[in-house]
């Protein structure tokens, strides 16, 4: 079994890459829970489970602008959690 020292360098980056995308979405999986309900909701509905704008809107009771506005918050939101995480 090889040690760690022995590993080829690329593995190391592999390894510090693979930790940064788990960083990533552990962050962006916390973002989303301290999301505004309205927020989370409309971009759980539209982005991860991808249902359409229009019934996404009528199960809402809220028009297509307002469920738009709502997904691009939360996006905002996720993208800026996102960026604070990664390393400078």
């Amino acid at each position: 079994m090889q040690s760690m020292a022995e590993l080829p360098e690329r593995a190391g980056v592999a390894l510090d890459a693979k930790l940064a995308d788990q960083r990533a979405l552990a962050q962006i999986a916390r973002t989303l829970d301290e999301l505004p309900h309205d927020l989370r909701v409309a971009y759980v509905m539209c982005v991860i489970e991808d249902i359409s704008s229009e019934e996404s809107a009528r199960a809402l009771s809220v028009p297509r602008g307002t469920l738009w506005r709502r997904i691009h918050e939360a996006r905002q939101a996720l993208r800026a959690a996102v960026e604070r995480e990664e390393p400078r």
